[in-house]
Formats: structure tokens, C-alpha cells, sequence
């Protein structure tokens, strides 16, 4: 046998105007042989499984191993076996000569090309595009980054087709799943860093780090609006509210040099304030405003009224002063 495969590996290289043929047990011949320069027929089975099965010399070593029939083994039909001990390739190339599909396995580096006859990763897509579909086939299908996944560390690292509304008839949502957070980078040549989610759920922007707080933002931000729910100063108006006076306010000005309730601007710079809150102090700052305002309107009605009166006192006062000077007049005419 060793004989016969080095007269079959010649003949290959010299080539001849008729093809080759090497039957197995009970092949029959093929019908044609235009264009086949090897015709290699492998046995008829009791299952009608055709099949050629060339093993190496060595347990270690590498087999070949095709199937066009059933393989009751696996219930299937077809199937096309390489098990190789390294340095391997199979490359299928299409009409145009253009490559299909390319694996290789070259010092145990399992490389697989898909339109590429040079893939530079275990899974490498030229000139197309990946389609991965797993709409309307439930929840928690896509993308697993690790071994040994089940139903209680499905989600520890992930991309999964979710439905968020319909309990998973249509997902057409995308759930992205990181045990330890999820970051957004930007940039070229080098892993620029600009969005975090960590373990948490808190978000930072332009940090790395948001600490305790659920978003955090090292940066300028621009809205159209925003929303803040918080506790409200209405208690200003509140009959057993303690207004201070102006002269209290006025002392504290002169003391800390700042409003009381208000943090002074050296709080500020290092501590930053909390959006909602201020803007509670000062809804009570100005409430109290009011009220003040409110305080000095009764007091100057008051001094109107108290003005009117003396006006009305003033008159008086004038025409007495009239009569008077002519009661006077009067006496001094009596007199001459």
C-alpha cells in the first residue's frame, strides 16, 4: 500500500490525459470523467454512505474525512471532517476565483477568514457585512464572551437581542452585560476612555471614576432643560416661621460676609453645590424678600395714612390761622 500511494502522488505530478480512479469496496464506476483529473469513490455502507476516510500512520497524526450520505452517528446528511496535528489550511474559492471561506491552523493558531484568504483574527468578515439574527426568537440571544454560561451568569458578560416592552415576542432591543461596568472609547491608536458605567450603574462622562453619584460629568453640559425633584421652601410662608430681622440679617452680612443659609464662595469653589438645594435656598431667600416687602408696604400705608391725617391737621390748622387774622383785623379797626 505504501508502494501504491508514492506511484499515485508521480502520476499526480506528471499528469495524464485520463484520470485517475481509485475505487473503494463495492464502488461502482463513474459515469463520466470529462474535466476530473482524480476520481476517488469511497465504499457503499449499509446506511447508503458513500464516504472516503484517509488516516494517517500515527494515532497523533492528522485524518481527512468527507461524507455525502447519512451519518447515523449524528442523524445527518453530509459532512466534511479535518482533524490535522498543525500547520493546515483549507481554502474555497469561488467561480470568479474570489475566496469564499479560508480556515488555517498554523502553530495552533485557529484562524478563520470569511471573503479573505489572510484572516488576522479567530474570525475574520471582508466585503460584507455580520448578521446575527435573533429577532423573534426570545430573549437572550446574541454575543457570549465566556465559557460556562447559564442561566445565573447569562448576563455577567454579554450582548443580547431584548425586549424591553413585550417580554421578549419581539425583541428588538440591545442588552449590553459587563460584571465589572462598560466603557465608551474614542480615538484612533490608542484606547481613549470617555464613558463609564461601573458595576453600580453610575454613569461618568469625561471620568473614570463617578464615585457614589449616578452621574457624574467633568465637563460643561448644555440642556434645553432639566428637571430636579427635591424639597420645596414653602414652609417660609408658614405662620410659626421664625423670620429673622433686617438688622439679624444685616449683623450676619457684616459677620460672615455672606447671607445665612447661603455657603459662602470659598464653600463653593471647593465643595460645588447641589443644584437642587440651592435653588431651595434661594426660593427661601426671596420668599423671605416678600415677606420683608410685604412687612414695609403695611408699615408705609400706615405712615400714609398717619401722613393724610397730618394734612388734614395742617388745614385745619390754616384756617384757624384765617380766622384769627381777621378776628384780629377786626379788633384793630375797633380800636380807631
Amino acid at each position: 500500500m505504501k508502494n501504491l500511494k508514492i506511484v499515485l502522488v508521480l502520476i499526480g505530478f506528471i499528469g495524464l490525459n485520463s484520470p485517475i480512479e481509485i475505487f473503494g469496496q463495492n464502488a461502482s464506476s463513474v459515469a463520466s470523467t470529462d474535466g476530473k483529473d482524480w476520481i476517488i469513490k469511497g465504499a457503499q455502507s449499509t446506511f447508503g454512505t458513500p464516504s472516503i476516510y484517509v488516516k494517517g500512520n500515527s494515532t497523533s497524526y492528522g485524518d481527512l474525512y468527507f461524507s455525502t450520505g447519512f451519518r447515523p452517528e449524528i442523524s445527518k446528511f453530509g459532512s466534511m471532517q479535518f482533524d490535522v496535528f498543525k500547520n493546515f489550511n483549507v481554502n474555497m474559492i469561488g467561480y470568479d476565483g474570489d475566496p469564499i471561506v479560508y480556515f488555517s491552523d498554523f502553530n495552533s493558531t485557529l484562524k478563520f477568514g470569511i471573503s479573505t484568504t489572510t484572516p488576522e483574527e479567530k474570525l475574520h468578515v471582508k466585503k460584507g457585512s455580520f448578521l446575527l439574527d435573533a429577532y423573534n426568537d426570545g430573549n437572550e440571544k446574541g454575543i457570549y464572551f465566556r465559557e460556562g454560561f447559564n442561566s445565573n451568569n447569562i448576563y455577567n458578560l454579554s450582548i443580547l437581542a431584548y425586549d424591553h416592552l413585550n417580554g421578549g415576542t419581539s425583541p428588538d432591543g440591545l442588552s449590553i452585560n459587563a460584571y465589572d461596568g462598560i466603557s465608551f472609547s474614542t480615538g484612533s491608536n490608542t484606547r481613549n476612555e470617555r464613558v463609564r458605567i461601573t458595576r453600580d450603574g453610575n454613569l461618568g462622562i469625561g471620568t473614570i471614576d463617578p464615585g457614589s453619584w449616578k452621574l457624574a460629568v467633568n465637563g460643561d453640559i448644555r440642556a434645553k432643560e432639566i428637571k430636579v425633584e427635591t424639597n420645596w421652601s414653602d414652609f417660609v410662608f408658614q405662620s410659626n416661621y421664625d423670620l429673622p430681622t433686617l438688622e439679624e440679617v444685616e449683623n450676619h452680612i457684616a459677620e460672615k460676609g455672606h447671607l445665612k443659609d447661603i455657603p459662602s464662595a470659598k464653600d463653593v469653589e471647593e465643595n460645588g453645590i447641589f443644584l437642587g438645594e440651592m435653588d431651595a435656598k434661594l426660593l427661601q431667600k426671596i420668599e423671605e424678600l416678600i415677606l420683608y416687602t410685604i412687612a414695609q408696604e403695611k408699615k408705609i400705608k400706615t405712615l400714609e395714612v398717619a401722613s393724610t391725617e397730618v394734612e388734614k391737621l395742617k388745614e385745619k390748622i390754616r384756617l384757624q390761622d384765617q380766622k384769627l387774622a381777621l378776628i384780629l383785623e377786626r379788633l384793630e379797626k375797633q380800636k380807631k
